[in-house]
């Protein structure tokens, strides 16, 4: 199983307490709550993702996740 840093379970409860967020709210959400930058917020959900995390649904553009918590 993959542990999540700190940052990362941050992130991660962002997207579980908001999903199905589309990509541009999560954006603002980082930002707002993390004080993160637009790129913070890419390269985390990427490295999340290539971890297996996240699910993107092509359907409506937004990022899921399954609840791991």
């Amino acid at each position: 199983m993959n542990h999540l840093a700190e940052a990362e379970y941050r992130f991660a409860c962002l997207v579980w307490d908001t999903e199905p967020l589309p990509s541009g709210q999560l954006v603002k959400l980082s930002a707002a709550e993390l004080g993160w930058k637009k790129s913070t917020t890419y390269t985390v959900l990427k490295k999340l993702s290539h971890k297996g995390h996240y699910l993107l649904h092509t359907d409506h553009d937004a990022w899921n996740m399954p609840n791991q918590r």
